[in-house]
């Protein structure tokens, strides 16, 4: 699970089954445990700084492939 503040730029941010949203500095989201990253793109003119506060079991991968999801 991963919850994220937009400290600079601006991110195009989506999972999937979710809506696309467009972040800017100070916006917030959030990434719910096994869901499936498939848009993160800078889409501003500066660096975009995310800072992630990621909550995960002791032992469990922070990321699984989209191949391997659901398996």
């Amino acid at each position: 699970m991963v919850t994220g503040y937009v400290q600079q730029g601006q991110l195009d941010f989506q999972i999937q089954g979710g809506p696309l949203l467009h972040l800017k500095a100070g916006d917030v989201f959030f990434e719910p445990a096994g869901s499936v990253h498939i848009v993160g793109k800078n889409t501003g003119t500066e660096k975009t700084i995310i800072i992630a506060f990621v909550e995960n079991p002791k032992g469990a991968p922070l990321s699984t492939p989209v191949e391997e999801h659901g398996k």
